[in-house]
């Protein structure tokens, strides 16, 4: 059975794909990829003429269904592509499982077996089916706004997940499915096939049903007697569902990339990433060109692995950590610097399903993941836009700065509840209050400079990008970089950007990181290095035998 490799390339110029596909052919003619493997290459979107970049990915087929040995051929080709001196940038776009081992998921929900139980049954609170929107009082929002904006009439919320379903607690009537898009299948038919999970070495954490289950708290509308006062945070926006993803931790960076494209290109205000990963430098791109044109993009922090994940690791992606119902941070969350701000995210009420019967059948349960935290937090973005109107956003302060102006106030005092004993360093500014951030007076143009959302330096220094996807410090991964691509390599910043896609991927994984990161004072020397999936190019740079 065949598998895909597939190379992300930034040409230095615009290029069609066909002339990557003939160069990346002649680069690998005299290796033993040259005659065994079929090569295809693609636009990673429609010609687009708002983009800064052409990137074009390219797919390599391959007979190995070794995860590691599939990893190893990976940054081979990357190395290999590299050596041809014809492209900028060139990384792998491969999934990882390593942030979990012990296989919880990253970003995703964890169902609890039954509705209300393990600690969310012995807490009132979060029986009640709307605890987490008078968590961050959206209904006094909603008093405050306009008949004709109440509930984010009028904003349109791209959703690159799993897909959408027939879910009765979704609100299929805030759907839009003429702008649906399955970036996965290259089709206009977003729809999540629910295919009972079923793991793989490519899929180890399948995720069918996500889309529903996060859409359902952004804009859903219960139905039924079941529902009771189950509605989403924005139920009268409209929501533009786009199958990106089987697995919300093992994310093809460039599907997303190709996903919040769609969203840019096709209308939409908000983006919301219920997912995450190692990153790729394609997708921050893509973050990039949907902030220009004055969206507001925002990923969940991450789950289970403390460090905040790609892409809501990046500068211009808001990051959102999760809290309970008893507004304390939730111990599942990844926390950090880049967090921006908290929202609920354990023991939420969402559409879920029950996979015994076959369909699965569609169920109200409570969920645990910062997918949800995220998802709550771009209801309420949507609804800022609606009170305020787009159109005025951007006449106040510029198409690339509505999500500037957004986090200004959102560090204004009072727009966050903070709760006692509250780390502003690990859980941002506070819990969202819906309610003061629309009272809010909006800030003066330009009173937000500097701030988070301006686009990144083109050619960002690959130490800091990495100790941000790590959460850990410059130091820390100068280290980690030496010991990996030989004394004084953190000072080559040409070699570790060649180098840091694969090394993003590696330091993922904790047994390798543990290995080659010493931490605290008089910390052990290093163990011997642990690396599975490693270019022989890396290999050979660490003195690794095989």
């Amino acid at each position: 059975m065949a598998t895909t490799i597939r190379i992300l390339v930034r040409p230095p110029a615009a290029m069609a794909a066909r002339r990557v596909t003939a160069q990346v052919k002649a680069a690998l003619a005299t290796t033993r990829w040259g005659d065994a493997r079929a090569v295809h290459s693609a636009a990673v979107d429609a010609p687009d003429t708002s983009a800064a970049r052409h990137d074009v990915l390219v797919e390599v087929e391959s007979t190995e269904r070794s995860a590691d040995t599939y990893a190893t051929h990976a940054h081979e080709l990357v190395q290999l592509l590299y050596d041809t001196e014809q492209f900028l940038r060139v990384e792998a776009d491969i999934a990882t499982a390593a942030f979990d081992p012990a296989g919880r998921t990253i970003t995703g929900p964890r169902p609890r077996a039954a509705a209300g139980s393990s600690d969310c049954s012995a807490n009132a609170v979060a029986a009640a089916h709307d605890w987490a929107l008078q968590a961050m009082n959206v209904p006094a929002a909603l008093a405050l706004m306009a008949p004709n904006r109440v509930g984010g009439r009028g904003v349109v919320v791209g959703h690159p997940d799993s897909g959408y379903s027939d879910h009765p607690m979704l609100g299929l009537n805030r759907l839009d499915l003429t702008r649906d898009r399955d970036v996965i299948s290259n089709d206009d038919d977003a729809r999540d096939p629910l295919r009972k999970p079923k793991t793989s070495i490519f899929n180890l954490l399948p995720n069918p049903g996500h889309g529903s289950s996060t859409a359902s708290v952004l804009v859903g509308n219960g139905q039924g007697p079941a529902a009771g006062a189950f509605h989403g945070v924005a139920n009268s926006a409209t929501l533009v569902p786009i199958r990106a993803t089987e697995s919300v931790i093992q994310v093809f960076d460039s599907d997303v990339a190709k996903a919040v494209r769609w969203a840019r290109q096709h209308g939409c205000h908000v983006v919301s990433m219920s997912l995450g990963g190692k990153g790729l430098f394609g997708l921050e791109d893509a973050i990039q060109e949907a902030v220009d044109e004055g969206m507001v993009v925002l990923a969940a922090a991450g789950n289970q692995v403390g460090f905040v994940t790609a892409p809501a690791s990046y500068d211009n992606c808001l990051a959102v950590a999760a809290t309970t119902s008893a507004s304390k941070p939730w111990d599942g969350s990844s926390r950090g610097s880049q967090v921006d701000l908290s929202a609920p995210g354990a023991c939420v009420w969402a559409a879920l399903f029950d996979w015994k019967p076959t369909p699965p059948a569609f169920v109200l349960r409570q969920s645990d993941g910062t997918s949800y935290a995220v998802a709550h937090v771009a209801g309420v973005v949507a609804l800022w836009i609606a009170h305020h109107g787009h159109d005025v956003l951007v006449a106040r302060f510029g198409k690339g700065n509505v999500q500037a102006a957004l986090l200004s106030l959102l560090r204004s005092p009072g727009v966050c509840r903070v709760p006692p004993q509250w780390d502003n360093k690990k859980w941002g500014r506070g819990i969202i209050d819906a309610a003061a951030l629309l009272r809010a007076p909006l800030p003066a143009p330009h009173a937000f400079a500097g701030r988070r959302g301006a686009a990144p330096t083109p050619e960002r220094d690959p130490i800091d990008r990495l100790a941000a996807s790590l959460g850990r410090s410059r130091a820390d991964v100068a280290k980690a970089v030496d010991r990996m691509l030989g004394a004084g390599a953190s000072n080559d910043l040409a070699l570790v950007r060649r180098f840091e896609g694969e090394l993003a991927y590696h330091l993922a994984d904790p047994v390798t990181r543990d290995t080659v990161i010493a931490t605290g004072k008089g910390a052990a020397p290093a163990a011997p290095m642990v690396v599975h999936g490693a270019s022989p190019q890396l290999r050979q740079r660490m003195g690794l035998s095989g």
